[in-house]
């Protein structure tokens, strides 16, 4: 991979930081504790509902997502306030509580929810945070995740290693979703980074591939080898040893 000429890392949340398979019930877990506490009611109930819920506002979001960028009107932070605040209020009426009313409290109600859940999750890969740190001693880590950065400057926070990760970039900051032609070259350009300086870990084939066309070095993770990236590794953990190896 030639380390020596490699200066940053761009690190993927979902399937790279955190585990996919642990997150349906974890969420459900701090969701329901977290809407009981603001909203009353069992959070057993609020737990049924939101995971199912939030599969319907989040479909119907990538349609108007896919609309805005064929008329280029695209603003990924009131979107995702879109989709937050719809998501609480169908929540709401399946529940049958009576707040919040207003489009601003639903959003406060949804932010403070997901702080909750991304402060306290345990879905987080045993071992991700120890590789980063590891990593940090040899590269600038900037995220590339298809999240709002508040989310994830919240769990980075619950893992304590915020310091260690520069800008905590997702689709809002970039103003695209990460699967879009352009997302990873806009976040290079953005830290001053050169793809030839640059490797770029996802668990997805779309995304690396993309990057790998920049001219970035890609590391597969959690999937089947192949010869269209430069490392694929099972998890994490393995990156620092991994890229010591070539």
């Amino acid at each position: 991979m030639g380390r020596d000429n490699l200066r940053f890392l761009f690190l993927d949340v979902d399937g790279v930081i955190l585990d996919n398979a642990m997150w349906e019930a974890e969420s459900s877990r701090l969701v329901g504790a977290a809407l009981s506490e603001l909203l009353g009611g069992g959070a057993d109930v609020w737990a049924e509902h939101q995971e199912r819920l939030w599969l319907r506002v989040w479909n119907r979001g990538n349609e108007e997502y896919t609309e805005a960028l064929g008329l280029r009107r695209l603003n990924l932070s009131r979107w995702w306030d879109r989709l937050h605040a719809e998501w609480v209020l169908q929540l709401r009426d399946e529940v049958g509580v009576e707040a919040p009313r207003t489009f601003e409290e639903r959003v406060d109600v949804a932010e403070r929810t997901f702080t909750n859940v991304y402060l306290n999750t345990r879905a987080v890969f045993p071992g991700a945070g120890s590789a980063i740190e590891a990593l940090a001693k040899d590269f600038e880590i900037h995220t590339a995740s298809g999240n709002p950065s508040w989310v994830i400057e919240t769990l980075l926070t619950g893992m304590g290693i915020r310091e260690l990760i520069g800008r905590p970039f997702g689709s809002d900051l970039v103003g695209y979703q990460k699967g879009h032609r352009t997302f990873h070259g806009r976040i290079l350009n953005e830290v001053g980074a050169r793809p030839q300086e640059s490797i770029v870990v996802d668990d997805h084939e779309a995304p690396l591939l993309a990057a790998g066309r920049l001219g970035a070095k890609t590391v597969r993770v959690g999937g089947a080898g192949s010869g269209e990236f430069d490392l694929a590794i099972e998890s994490l953990s393995e990156l620092p040893d991994a890229i010591l190896a070539v």
